[in-house]
This record gives structure tokens, C-alpha cells and sequence, in this order.
């Protein structure tokens, strides 16, 4: 029976190769699809120990009560790839699964479910903090500490226990340090790519002077959240802001300090909104925030507190103190009719009669000028 163990054990992990496959593409669409942090902590470990809980239904029992598997290929990859919250989730789930198997190894098995993860963390805190790169040589590192944990195979209370480490250690050890290094590279590679397709939208939707939405990525987001609109029969607001006199700005300290007011000013909108709120550089000194769910009242409200702070804000050009003004136009509309164009028509409507009362005001034009009366 013994003769047949190795080569159980070898099917087991042939077997866990399938499970990695469907576990790196599970990664990476959670990568791409699930953008809250803590949200996608959680659903990779869940995705983690689910890998985990399936390969213990490959476990060869080297002895009564003594199961092993590839688990922990899954556990110790779990936190340098999913964080502290994917670690914890992977364990708990585990540690379920196999309590349910029971045998008298059951305990110390749960006890090295948890010593494998946390392996799996201490490497994701000191060895591939900051960003470091999952190399090979990282890999292999955390695939020989992975084989710590098998030490409580010796607590089994199995009078055979230790002679059967003593006989298996080696082959285990190298199964999953190989494991952790061809599975760990498997996930890497599919976090480059989906961290390099993330950098690219973000390259051809962002401006890059002042880092707001640009005018192409501006326009497919607000028609979708006008389309969301339309359906909840809520108000859509827009605001656009323009800096009074920016060209002579430029013509007096030139385009860097130009481009230093701009950012600053950019930076103020975009942390004087809220998270559901969009910021964009419509063009030139004009900057466009679109405020869902906002009525007139609101967002006229809105517009005033970040006039207000730009104002009062002193911008530091090459060392010299600078100031400047905005103009603000509001449009807000609802139901059926809600589109872009007419949003963004009334709006710059506003505007332009902002300028011609005289500068640093905000102003509000037709249907919405009717809603903020009402």
C-alpha cells in the first residue's frame, strides 16, 4: 500500500495544476472587475480557499489520520497575492473543510492551514512589500519557508508519525516549493498584465497635466451616468468652471506657472467633490464635474464652495505667491430628455454670462435657473 503513496500523491498534484489554472484566470478577473480594495481581499481569499478546500479532496492519507495535499501551495500564496484579509478568509475556509475530514491528524492539520498563511504574510510584509517583484528567486523563498508548517505533522498522534516525515518530507517539500514557484508565476504574470492594461486606460483616459478624466473618457462617463439617470428619474448636474483672466497669467509668468495654477485648481475640484462625482479637463482652463443625483440647489451649493476655496487659495509659482479666480456655469436636468449636449450648452451658457457680470461668480441659466427657483 505504502509503494503507492508517491505516485497518489504526484496524481494529486497533477490534479491541483488544473485548480491553479482556474484559480490564476478567478484572479485575474477579480483584478479587472473588482475595484474596492478590501472587496477584492476577500473574494481572492474566498477564490483561494476554495483551491485550497478542493485539493484536500486529493489528500493521500500517509498514515491513519495523517492526510496531505497541495493546500498549502494555495494558503502561502494567498497573502502576497490577495493581502492579510485574503490570508484569513483562505484559512478559515480551509480550516472548515478540513475539520470535516476529521481524523486524529485533524488539529494539527488546522494548525498548519494557519502557520502556512502565515508564512504567506510575513513574506507579503517583508518581502514583497512596496511593490517588489515576484522573481523566481522570491518564489522559490517562499516555497521553501512553505514546508515550515510540516513540522506538525510529527504532534499526529500516530506512532508511526515520524517515521513517515522522515521518509516523505523530501518529496513533499520539493512538490510544494515547485508548486509555489510554477502557481506563483502563473498569478504574477497574470497581475502584470492586468496591472499593465490598467496603466494603459489610464494613459489614454487621464489628462496628463492636471491627471483629471479627459474629454474622450469624460463623455462615455457621463453618458453612461445620464443613461443611469434616465432609468432612476433622477437629477443630473454639470458644472463648468473657467479661471478668469488665465491668460494673463501665462503672459505674466509664463505657461509653467500657467500649468502649476491649473493643477493646483484641478487638485481643489477634485477633493472638494464627492467619490461618485466626475472631474475633467474639458479643454484648455475649463475643468467639467458632473454631480449625479444632484439637483439644481445642490449643485449650485456645490459650485460656490469650490469658488470659494479656489479664491482663497494662494498658488506658489516658482516661489511667488499667485491668485486666481473662476467662473462657474450650473446646468442640472432630469427625466427623459437628460443629454450631454444640452447639459453642457446650458452650462457654457452660464458661464459665458458669469464672465460678462463680472467675473468670480456662479450663475445658472435656463430650465435649471427655473428648478432653483422653484
Amino acid at each position: 500500500m505504502e509503494g503507492y503513496v508517491l505516485p497518489s500523491f504526484l496524481l494529486g498534484v497533477v490534479n491541483a495544476i488544473g485548480i491553479f489554472a482556474l484559480l490564476t484566470m478567478s484572479y485575474g478577473t477579480l483584478l479587472r472587475r473588482v475595484p474596492t480594495p478590501l472587496v477584492r481581499s476577500f473574494a481572492i481569499g474566498a477564490v483561494f480557499g476554495a483551491g485550497a478546500s478542493l485539493s484536500i479532496a486529493n489528500a493521500v492519507e500517509l498514515a491513519p489520520g495523517l492526510r496531505v495535499d497541495p493546500r498549502a501551495v494555495m494558503l502561502v500564496l494567498a497573502a502576497p497575492f490577495g493581502g492579510t484579509m485574503a490570508a484569513i478568509v483562505s484559512s478559515v475556509m480551509t480550516s472548515i473543510v478540513r475539520a470535516i475530514a476529521g481524523g486524529a491528524g485533524m488539529w494539527p492539520g488546522i494548525a498548519n492551514i494557519w502557520a502556512t498563511a502565515l508564512v504567506g504574510v510575513l513574506f507579503a510584509w517583508l518581502v514583497f512589500r512596496n511593490g517588489r517583484a515576484y522573481s523566481m528567486r522570491r518564489l522559490a523563498l517562499l516555497g521553501l519557508a512553505s514546508n515550515v508548517p510540516l513540522l506538525f505533522i510529527l504532534t499526529v498522534p500516530n506512532p508511526d508519525a515520524v517515521a513517515v516525515f522522515m521518509r516523505t518530507i523530501g518529496p513533499m517539500a520539493a512538490i510544494d516549493t515547485l508548486g509555489v514557484v510554477i502557481f506563483g508565476t502563473f498569478l504574477a504574470k497574470e497581475h502584470y498584465r492586468v496591472a499593465r492594461a490598467s496603466h494603459l486606460e489610464r494613459q489614454a483616459s487621464t489628462d496628463p497635466l492636471t491627471g483629471l478624466v479627459n474629454r474622450r473618457k469624460m463623455r462615455s462617463t457621463i453618458t453612461e451616468m445620464i443613461a443611469t439617470a434616465r432609468v432612476a428619474r433622477t437629477p443630473v448636474s454639470v458644472l463648468l468652471l473657467d479661471i478668469d483672466h488665465f491668460k494673463v497669467v501665462n503672459d505674466r509668468h509664463g505657461h509653467s506657472a500657467g500649468d502649476a495654477v491649473l493643477q493646483g485648481v484641478a487638485d481643489i475640484v477634485a477633493r472638494s467633490v464627492r467619490s461618485v462625482d466626475l472631474v475633467a479637463r474639458f479643454g484648455g482652463e475649463e475643468i467639467l464635474v458632473a454631480l449625479p443625483e444632484t439637483d439644481a440647489p445642490e449643485a449650485v451649493a456645490a459650485a460656490e464652495r469650490i469658488r470659494r476655496t479656489i479664491g482663497q487659495t494662494s498658488f506658489d509659482i516658482g516661489g511667488k505667491a499667485c491668485q486666481v479666480t473662476v467662473s462657474i456655469g450650473v446646468a442640472t436636468a432630469a427625466g427623459s430628455s437628460v443629454s450631454f449636449d444640452a447639459l453642457f450648452a446650458s452650462a457654457d451658457e452660464a458661464v459665458y454670462l458669469a464672465k460678462e457680470n463680472g467675473r468670480d461668480r456662479t450663475e445658472i441659466t435656463g430650465s435649471s435657473a427655473i428648478a432653483l427657483a422653484a
